[in-house]
């Protein structure tokens, strides 16, 4: 069942945008799921870094891009 869930995890991460939200009750919300559980984010690994001036060291580094569909999210999962 754990290596299922991951699959959908990471699929369901892959194809989320974080800058777009619709509002859905609760009720339909669960009665369409694929899966509910209860747990916390316990890793974020983006796909993509982009070459950004630290205004501190005016170095320049790679970082994750400030908006990003090409993230992976890692839950720790506590109750199915």
């Amino acid at each position: 069942m754990m290596p299922r869930l991951l699959l959908s995890l990471l699929l369901a991460a892959a194809t989320l945008k974080a800058c777009t939200c619709i509002e859905v009750p609760q009720r339909t919300a669960l009665r369409a799921a694929f899966v509910v559980f209860q747990g916390k984010v316990a890793k974020l690994e983006h796909m993509r870094t982009v070459d950004a001036l630290d205004p501190r060291t005016g170095r320049c580094e790679k970082r994750p891009p400030e908006t990003d569909e090409q993230v992976v999210v890692t839950f720790k999962v506590t109750k199915v």
